[in-house]
């Protein structure tokens, strides 16, 4: 070989091999995928809303769509038997639905039964792997479609009185009722909302409160609110003038239940009575009616006379009166000074929001925008009487009426406190007592009413 073709050979040899070079690094960066999040960053998730339209005679298999931010619809289909459904519905048939979720990357499927509005029944969830990013498959069984029927809506509302526990199931849309449960909580057992739920339209009072649905508010809280109330005469060795009493503030002002003497009550629930359509029910009674009424009364201690172990003495009594009518809680409290005191702070409605991913918004307020629920923010103004929080289609919306008593903000003092406002551990609130400095003697009485009300749109 010439010395001019053994250069060339050289020279190609010599540059494959500067070629290769970068493709084998390359090569190797390509498989150094980073690690995978550790099990604490995985977000689990154990409950899933599918919003359907129930199957109709004549129309076609509507869309559906899911309620949550850690997962996607991945398939469905809608079935007669096992057979896929092309066309329209028939009359006098029985359609499933078959879905099939897939959670986001960061997050991971525990085995669940889903609720699907509109359905009579759901099948437990099947999952395809235990690790972050899996899917979870079930049915939800439709009823049998009529012809020229719509699906049957519950009007009046169903309540159900056991063991101390009241659970009241009402409509809330054309796809689904919701469910309130009341009772006594806290560390000082006085009659609360404690959880919402939102269950199929499809269920029965009674079967709505044993599927349970899924849940839109849970408390741990309190609805109906504290005092900052202090006795002018007579006052405890071991109390103060700055805790909270009554709602969900024990002797530390703090909501734990426990049986230490730091965790006593500030507040007795002295009587709950409990009506349907007018006639008042004990215990053990479930039914429908148009109205629902609650009557209870309680005695709130002072925040100087509260006894650590329990025993305070009560300068406050309450006398509250709630009445649903089948869409709106509305809700009075008359309030009974029993001895003279000086109160700074009182609330009288309150709602916990951290469900409400999409805000606060104040009504007819100088502030009107939406406001995170997570941070602290207020309406601006010494007047405004209302405030909507918001999680999709899901809202509550909570007023005081200002024609009427206390709602007026008589007793609202200080430059920087405003009549309705938000704190960043969300919870959004109205004032209506507020660095008042005179003295309340015992026998004066004072009064709010307002009202609850869930909704969807």
């Amino acid at each position: 070989m010439s010395q001019w073709k053994k250069r060339l050979t050289a020279i190609a040899v010599t540059a494959a091999v500067i070629l290769a070079v970068p493709t084998a690094v390359f090569a190797v960066k390509s498989i150094l995928e980073p690690d995978p999040p550790s099990p604490s960053q995985v977000v689990t998730v154990s409950a899933a809303q599918i919003t359907a339209e129930a199957p109709e005679a004549g129309k076609a298999p509507s869309t559906i769509k899911a309620d949550g931010d850690d997962y996607v619809i991945s398939s469905y289909e809608w079935l007669e038997g096992d057979k896929e459904v092309t066309g329209a519905f028939e009359a006098g048939k029985q359609y499933s639905l078959k879905v099939t979720l897939k959670a986001n990357d960061y997050a991971k499927f525990t085995a669940f039964k889903p609720s699907v509005s509109g359905a009579e029944s759901v099948t437990n969830g099947t999952l395809d792997s235990s690790h972050a990013g899996n899917r979870i498959i079930f049915t939800a069984a439709f009823p049998k479609t009529e012809e020229g029927t719509a699906p049957v809506v519950q009007q009046k509302s169903y309540l159900s009185y056991q063991n101390g526990e009241i659970n009241l199931v009402a409509k809330f849309s054309d796809a689904e009722n919701i469910l309130y449960n009341l009772g006594p909580k806290g560390p000082n057992s006085l009659f609360e909302f404690k959880k919402v739920n939102i269950v199929s339209i499809g269920l029965n009072g009674e079967d709505a409160i044993k599927d349970g649905g899924w849940n839109l508010m849970s408390s741990s809280t309190d609805c109906f609110g504290p005092y900052v109330v202090s006795a002018v005469n007579n006052p405890t060795a071991d109390g103060d003038t700055y805790s909270f009493t009554g709602g969900n503030h024990n002797y530390s002002n703090a909501g734990t239940v426990s049986p230490d003497p730091k965790d006593s009550p500030t507040a007795e629930m002295v009587s709950l009575k409990v009506f349907a359509d007018g006639t008042e029910v004990s215990e053990g009674f479930s039914g429908y009616a148009d109205e629902i009424a609650f009557e209870w009364v309680n005695d709130i201690q002072g925040n100087n006379t509260k006894i650590k172990g329990g025993g305070g003495r009560p300068i406050l009594r309450e006398n509250y009166r709630m009445v649903f009518d089948g869409d709106t809680f509305h809700v009075s409290n008359e309030i009974t000074i029993l001895e003279d005191c000086r109160m700074k702070t009182y609330y009288g409605l309150q709602l916990p929001n951290p469900w409400a991913s999409d805000g606060i918004k104040y009504v007819d307020a100088a502030n009107t925008k939406w406001n995170p629920t997570n941070a602290s923010n207020n309406c601006g103004d010494k007047t405004c009487a209302s405030f909507i929080c918001k999680r999709g289609s899901y809202n509550c919306q909570v007023s005081i009426d200002p024609t009427v008593g206390i709602g007026s903000r008589e007793y609202l003092n200080g430059s920087n406190n405003y009549a309705a406002f938000n704190e960043s551990y969300a919870k959004a609130y109205f004032h209506l007592f507020r660095d008042v400095s005179r003295v309340f003697k015992g026998g004066e009485t004072f009064r709010f009413e307002g009202t609850y009300r869930y909704f969807s749109e």
